[in-house]
């Protein structure tokens, strides 16, 4: 071909319309459906994957409270009735530094939580339950004080130090936890120790199971029963519960039915510390257990809440 020979110009209407062509009306809108349902479905599994992540977090949020919370409780109720052996005699063939109540629960809140010694307990209608354990402390299962100032004296559940006893000459220390559920609001599993600057004051006021050292938060509640046993004088060893009962069932701190326990079955209910989930979601609690149908309690709120529960047997008792 000719390069001198040039093709034939459009017309000048065809040459503008090629060069400002678009988009009709009907494909904008179809481009504007799909667009906004793209950004629908990203958006949507932005909030999925959010709720995800923010319910994970309080999982183990939640798992690790409970854990604190169990093992504090298992911690305390393994060393009830412990005590070292001073001289040999007595009913079961040893003399010990600490012969007395080894456990002792109620069902509400106690009404003396600051009484001297764990026999002098007495339980009240209110939230609960409550429980006290007694046992000798020494280097091995409390925090001593201050050893490196001198002051080897263990410390009760709050920390603070236990006043000495004496028996046959020599020096022993008896630690008394008082547990129980205090401050509605935060759900928290508070401790009363019995160390010296916790004893009533002659003539002053009753302090209450608000007036305690918190634990752990988040606790929403907690139900405790009590394995027994048969009677100690009659039962072969090794001892194992024939049935759990709540405290009530068993009596009064002074009733002899207490060193018949032999184990202590404990639930708490965990709850989230913010509302991280889209509605309000329904969950058992500890009563679902033994329940024949249980029912699904539904919060007022929108946290998380799981019941977390344990077994821990009573071995260090001898009789207490």
């Amino acid at each position: 071909m000719d390069p001198m020979i040039t093709r034939p110009a459009l017309p000048q209407s065809t040459r503008i319309h090629t060069r400002h062509r678009g988009l009709s009306l009907v494909e904008l809108l179809v481009s504007m459906v799909i667009g906004l349902v793209i950004i629908g479905v990203v958006f949507a599994n932005y909030l999925t994957s959010g709720t995800g992540k923010n319910s994970n977090t309080a999982l183990s949020q939640m798992s690790e409270d409970a854990t604190t919370a169990l093992n504090f409780l298992r911690k305390q109720i393994t060393q009830a009735g412990y005590s070292r052996a001073y001289a040999l005699g007595g009913t079961n063939g040893i003399e010990r530094f600490y012969s007395g109540r080894a456990i002792f629960g109620c069902d509400g809140e106690f009404a003396n939580p600051r009484a001297p010694v764990i026999s002098e307990l007495t339980c009240k209608d209110g939230d609960g339950p409550s429980i006290a354990i007694a046992y000798e402390a020494d280097e091995r299962n409390s925090v001593l004080r201050k050893p490196e100032a001198g002051d080897a004296r263990p410390g009760d559940c709050e920390g603070a130090a236990i006043a000495e006893s004496l028996k046959g000459g020599k020096k022993y220390y008896v630690a008394e936890s008082r547990l129980f559920l205090s401050d509605a609001k935060n759900g928290t599993l508070s401790c009363k120790g019995n160390a010296q600057d916790t004893a009533p004051v002659a003539g002053g006021a009753q302090l209450t199971n608000k007036d305690s050292s918190p634990l752990i938060n988040n606790i929403e509640s907690m139900r405790i029963r009590y394995g027994v046993a048969k009677s100690l004088a009659s039962a072969a060893l090794p001892l194992t519960p024939v049935k759990f009962v709540k405290a009530s069932e068993i009596g009064n701190a002074a009733t002899a039915a207490w060193k018949d326990v032999v184990a202590v079955r404990i639930c708490v209910v965990v709850r989230s510390e913010d509302e991280v989930m889209q509605d309000k979601t329904p969950y058992y609690d500890c009563d679902a257990v033994e329940d024949a149908a249980p029912k699904p309690i539904t919060p007022t709120d929108r946290r998380l809440y799981r019941a977390f529960t344990t077994t821990v047997m009573v071995q260090n008792r001898l009789g207490g």
